[in-house]
Formats: C-alpha cells, structure tokens, sequence
C-alpha cells in the first residue's frame, strides 16, 4: 500500500504479518552460588520474579557476568539456572544481569566471582565413626577463602 501526497509517493509499506510482544522486566531476589570454579559451567540459580520462556517471541532467558553473555535454563516464572561462563580473573566480583530477549539487561544487585580448583594433598585421618564428629586435616594448595575474594 502506498501512502501519497500531492501525487507524490512519500513511503511505502508492506501489510505483512509483524508482531512486538511486551514483557515485564525480571526481578531478582536471590543467586546461589556466588562463586565457581574458573574453568566455567558452575549451575547458578537465580530467583525472583516474571521470568518467562516464549521462545516464539524472542522471550529466552539470558544470564550475563561481567561481559560474557549465556542463556539461561527456565524453570518456572520465580526461577531460571544460568550456567557460568570460563574465567580467569579471580580478583574481582562480577554483576550478575538477567535479560528475556539477549539484548536489555537487568542487573539483579548480586556479584559473581571465580576461583581455581584446589588442588588436596592428604587428608588424614581417612576414617571415623559413623556418629561422625571426627576432625578431618586436609592438606593442598589453591585453597580460596570464596567469603571474600
């Protein structure tokens, strides 16, 4: 169809099928854990509200720490599990933002931080009771301190 003006064609447009679906932006109350292991694919769950999965309107949830970005695993509109990204850098706390089109991102006030896998020595002693309550020395290295990076 073709919209003139004065026998001039100012624009023309198409009456194809083009649809924009809304959503409530994601609230986050909850992520557990705050940290993983530096090699990635750490199961981070996070919690609130109206997530959603409408994958015919381009509604996927997305997780982003620091810069790198992944999809997320929808559970239920109060739950989505993100899946972290490989990294090195062990100094520092990354945001955790959520986002249902990849794109518009929300950040949810929670930090993500990376530590290497330690690395266990010894552990002595190697039994105990079943009632339990036996201290257990392990020895290692690459040991972190995850309350506080």
């Amino acid at each position: 169809m073709n919209v003139t003006h004065y026998n001039k064609t100012l624009y023309q447009y198409s009456t194809s099928f083009v649809e924009y679906y809304y959503y409530k932006n994601p609230v986050v109350r909850k992520v557990e854990p705050s940290s993983g292991l530096t090699r990635g694919g750490t199961l981070i769950e996070v919690s609130g509200a109206w997530f959603g999965y409408k994958p015919e309107y381009g509604v996927v949830p997305h997780c982003k720490i620091g810069d790198k970005v992944s999809r997320a695993l929808f559970f239920s509109t109060v739950r989505i599990v993100c899946v972290s990204p490989p990294n090195d850098d062990i100094g520092q706390l990354f945001p955790v933002q959520v986002s249902l089109n990849g794109v518009d991102f929300v950040d949810s006030g929670f930090k993500f931080h990376y530590y290497e896998q330690p690395i266990l020595y010894k552990m002595t002693p190697t039994s105990g009771p079943e009632s339990g309550g036996t201290q257990i020395y392990i020895t290692g290295a690459k040991f972190s301190n995850i309350s506080d990076p």
